[in-house]
């Protein structure tokens, strides 16, 4: 699960409580890939995790679920200070975090 502080886990739970449910019982907290990995390879426990990291080779081979009603938009975006000048990198970066913005949500 997303630590406490994240806009994901305080969406998670109020999720929980608006349908009367009981929030589910946190082992670990974690956004690392390889470590959710880990800790759920042979095992019957469950995570939390963004529907564009289920198509992430790390994610390979394990089975998704999703909360009926629950959805989390999340904004991306950059911040920079004016006047810096563009490199070629910070331009492929934009360019390749716009195209899997669109990926996952056409509309971005």
């Amino acid at each position: 699960m997303p630590d406490l502080e994240e806009p994901g886990r305080a969406t998670l739970d109020a999720y929980f409580m608006v349908h009367n449910q009981r929030k589910p019982k946190v082992k670990i907290t974690t956004n690392a890939d390889h470590l959710i990995r880990h800790f759920l390879t042979g095992t019957h426990y469950l995570s939390v995790t963004p529907r564009m990291n289920v198509s992430l080779p790390q994610f390979r081979g394990f089975g998704q679920f999703t909360l009926q009603d629950f959805d989390l938009q999340r904004k991306v975006g950059i911040v920079r200070r004016a006047g810096i000048i563009s490199t070629p990198l910070y331009l492929s970066f934009i360019e390749l975090l716009s195209k899997r913005t669109r990926a996952v949500d056409p509309s971005a």
